[in-house]
């Protein structure tokens, strides 16, 4: 067995069992069926999402009076025991994303994502789809990308009904609103550089100990992971780089950003607290986002992204510095080619 499939292989197992774990602790919290568990294990893009989903999901209100919390069963307030309307009540509803909800959308966009790419390969390898193993590189940059953009997009309206059917708030609940201060443009600008030059860094730096030790399972990776990204990325003058240069530098990050950044880190700090919600976040991303070489620059990337948008109170900054990097990325790779 190749390095490659031992990093995907353990990828998955990671995926399944960790979901399937997931699973079990609220099947048996709630006395559900363990029915739920077996499914997860087998496939959690599918069984994940829809045993979280299917449960209703927590609503509170704030008293207009008092601004204290309420839960969406009383219509009156437990704190200055005002009463109102149930009509008033269902206006004020609303709750906030849960840590379950996160990997549950993470897990339905992949979900997307695999789907696509396996009815890309029908489409042109109908007959010889399950003769020979599914290679990445098979396919086009348009291919790879039209994938990517119709992934992006589901990623983007799942985090919206999210929020707004599920929950029943408003975007600006996760920061995404902007107003205009030099704060906001003067970081990502800054801050872009500065994260990509430590990525290469990083990369470089295991590519220098592998060769001083001679350890070539992290130099097969690099090579591996250099291999996948640079069958996404086309030619300089490819017709498919406009729809490359706007998922990768516009919709991706705006994606990303909204479900790990936004609900993510809301997520997991009303839960855990905020230090924690900061971590969770950010290995959540790194393993869905990164490979094994590019797990670190993906860890520190998602953690500075989360401190910017805690800082800023807004999702602009974050996004607009992980359009800024994968902007640069791009350019890099233009110019070497």
């Amino acid at each position: 067995m190749s390095i490659q499939q031992i990093y995907m292989f353990s990828l998955l197992a990671v995926i399944h069992v960790g979901s399937a774990l997931w699973v079990y602790t609220d099947v048996k919290r709630r006395e559900q069926s363990l029915f739920w568990v077996l499914g997860t294990v087998l496939m959690p893009e599918a069984f994940f999402p829809i045993y979280f989903w299917r449960i209703e999901s927590k609503l509170i209100w704030y008293c207009p009076s008092c601004s204290r919390e309420n839960p969406d069963s009383t219509r009156g307030c437990r704190h200055c025991n005002r009463l109102y309307a149930r009509e008033e009540v269902a206006l004020r509803l609303h709750g906030y994303p849960e840590p379950s909800d996160v990997m549950a959308i993470s897990l339905a966009a992949l979900l997307v994502h695999r789907f696509c790419f396996y009815l890309i390969f029908l489409i042109r390898d109908g007959e010889d789809l399950l003769a020979e193993a599914i290679d990445i590189t098979a396919l086009s940059p348009s291919e790879l990308w039209t994938i990517e953009l119709i992934a992006a997009n589901a990623l983007i309206w799942l985090c919206f009904h999210c929020i707004t059917a599920r929950y029943f708030g408003r975007l600006n609940m996760i920061g995404l609103q902007f107003k205009f201060s030099y704060r906001q443009i003067a970081l990502p600008v800054v801050l872009a550089p500065l994260l990509f030059l430590f990525s290469e860094l990083i990369v470089h730096s295991i590519s220098q100990v592998s060769q001083w030790t001679s350890i070539a399972i992290l130099e097969n990776l690099i090579q591996w992971e250099h291999g996948q990204e640079s069958a996404y990325l086309p030619e300089v003058f490819d017709s498919s780089m406009i729809l490359v240069a706007f998922v990768a530098i516009v919709l991706s990050p705006f994606a990303y950003e909204v479900l790990f950044r936004g609900i993510g880190y809301l997520a997991f700090a009303r839960r855990f607290g905020h230090s924690a919600g900061i971590v969770f976040g950010a290995l959540l991303y790194a393993i869905f986002h990164g490979g094994v070489i590019q797990f670190i620059p993906s860890f520190v990337f998602a953690v500075v992204a989360t401190l910017l948008y805690y800082h800023t109170r807004s999702l602009i900054p974050s996004i607009i510095t992980h359009g800024l990097v994968n902007m640069i990325a791009l350019a890099v790779h233009l110019h070497n080619t």
